[in-house]
């Protein structure tokens, strides 16, 4: 029904001309519309647009005008989900763990952790790293590397991983794995040395994975930002553009840090941590709240649509109602 007032265009493709609904039209509510003009309603679990569109206006086909009078391209993305939906997606999209590392080795997409035995010492240089080293039942690949918390999300995860345990990082070049070794020097206390054993500080699921840290007050805090135990101090930790430490040669200033205390070791700094999974709640409750066009003006604003939509003359158009 959204589309019956719409003209058609010609298409030429490949040198084939179609004859088409010009989809690419779009009529607008005008923003000098007043707000008194609109019903809000709370969207509930159980409501759909068809749903609220049979309600309101006792056709269940008009749900398009929700869509104008809300300016809603994308009904799957723009319109409130179910939390039974919600969980769904949250299972789907936003699913795997992440693996978080003290030692910053800018990992990417595609290279593989595979686990190293409990008895190698984490200060093994990369040549001295061998194959009986790695207990390969436990590996994850990494999707993505989050350089700002220092986390790889995993996939493709084998075995029982847990926090505590030794990896050695793979990447794929020239159809060969090759070791990928690092400057270690914060986990140790001691002067940066090139090592290839990483410890897995920490293990959790993506959708509990920090987008920003804020205090009681809603001021947002560097992960980097030093704390004494007591309150936040002024001075932070220097990230440099590689991911090294600027002038420190031992773990301690890096263990100062909200990042090393608050997310990595789960410590109650007076602190709160905003994850993927609450953006992704949010987000979607932004969506409850909907604009209705009272049901008596409904023939008016049909009839005013298919008018704006099928003229050639007027490049914006715009619906202005009046009370």
């Amino acid at each position: 029904m959204y589309f019956d007032p719409f003209p058609l265009t010609e298409y030429t493709i490949n040198g084939k001309t179609e004859t088409v609904i010009d989809i690419f039209r779009k009529v607008l509510i005008s923003n000098v519309n007043k707000p008194n003009i609109f019903t809000e309603v709370l969207v509930q679990d159980s409501d759909s647009l068809e749903s609220l569109a049979q309600e309101y206006y006792g056709d269940s086909s008009l749900s398009w005008i929700i869509l104008v009078t809300n300016n809603i391209i994308d009904p799957n993305n723009e319109f409130i989900l179910s939390t039974e939906n919600l969980e769904s997606l949250l299972n789907t999209k936003y699913s795997g763990n992440i693996a978080f590392f003290e030692e910053n080795v800018q990992l990417q997409e595609g290279d593989i952790l595979i686990n190293v035995k409990a008895s190698v010492p984490l200060t093994t240089p990369p040549n001295g790293l061998t194959s009986g080293d790695l207990e390969t039942t436990k590996y994850f690949f990494v999707s993505n590397y989050n350089n700002e918390f220092r986390y790889a999300r995993t996939s493709n995860e084998t075995g029982n991983i847990v926090a505590g345990d030794k990896f050695a990082a793979y990447r794929k070049i020239n159809d060969q794995l090759i070791l990928i070794d690092f400057e270690k020097g914060f986990t140790l206390g001691q002067e940066s040395i090139p090592c290839c054993v990483l410890p897995l500080k920490k293990y959790d699921t993506y959708i509990s994975s920090p987008i920003y840290i804020y205090t009681s007050n809603n001021e947002v805090v560097s992960p980097y930002q030093k704390y004494n135990g007591g309150s936040l101090l002024q001075d932070y930790v220097n990230l440099e553009a590689d991911g090294m430490y600027s002038g420190i040669t031992n773990d301690n200033s890096f263990r100062d840090s909200v990042l090393y205390q608050h997310v990595m070791n789960n410590q109650n700094l007076s602190l709160l941590t905003f994850t993927i999974g609450e953006q992704v709640r949010t987000n979607n409750e932004k969506y409850r709240k909907i604009k209705l066009l009272p049901p008596n003006f409904v023939n008016e604003f049909i009839n005013t649509f298919n008018e704006l939509i099928s003229r050639d003359d007027v490049r914006f158009r715009l619906i202005t109602t009046k009370e």
